[in-house]
C-alpha cells in the first residue's frame, strides 16, 4: 500500500529530526565553548542529515496532494500512528528552529565580543606606537642637547 510507504517516510523523517536535535545541541555547546574544530565537523554531519531529510521530504511531497481521509490504510492503528509521528516531526522542527535562532543570537554576540576585543587591542597599539613615538623624539632631542 502506498500508505505503508508514507508511514515508512514519516518514520525517516522523524528519526532525522531527532538526530538534527542533537546536533544542534551539540551546535550550541561548541559554540559556547568557542571549539571551532568540533563545531565544523559536526556542522558536516548536520549538513549529511539535512539532505538526507530533503530527498525525504520530496518522496513525501506527492502525498500533500492527496485528501488524507481517503487514504486507505491496514488499519487504524498505522494511521494514528503515522499521524502521531508528523505531529512530533512538526514540534520537533519547531524545536531546531528556535534552537537555531539561539545558536545564531549566541554567534552574534560572540562576533561582537571579538569585534570589541579587536578593537581595543587595536587601540591599545596606536597609544603603544604613539608614546613609543614620543620617547623616540624625546630620546633625539636629549642626545642633540647633550652632543651640543
Amino acid at each position: 500500500l502506498q500508505t505503508e510507504h508514507l508511514a515508512e517516510l514519516i518514520h525517516r523523517k522523524l528519526n532525522l529530526l531527532q538526530a538534527i536535535k542533537q546536533l544542534t545541541l551539540q551546535q550550541n555547546d561548541f559554540v559556547i565553548n568557542h571549539e571551532v574544530e568540533a563545531l565544523l565537523s559536526m556542522l558536516s554531519q548536520k549538513n549529511e542529515a539535512m539532505q538526507a531529510l530533503q530527498s525525504i521530504q520530496r518522496q513525501i511531497a506527492p502525498f500533500a496532494s492527496q485528501n488524507a481521509d481517503q487514504r486507505v490504510w491496514e488499519n487504524e492503528a498505522d494511521r494514528l500512528n503515522c499521524k502521531s509521528e508528523l505531529k512530533l516531526c512538526d514540534q520537533l522542527l519547531r524545536e531546531i528552529l528556535s534552537m537555531e535562532g539561539e545558536a545564531v543570537e549566541q554567534l552574534s554576540i560572540q562576533r561582537n565580543a571579538v569585534g570589541s576585543q579587536l578593537q581595543q587591542a587595536h587601540s591599545a597599539a596606536s597609544i603603544q606606537r604613539a608614546y613609543e613615538s614620543n620617547t623616540s623624539e624625546e630620546t633625539s632631542e636629549s642626545e642633540w642637547f647633550a652632543e651640543g
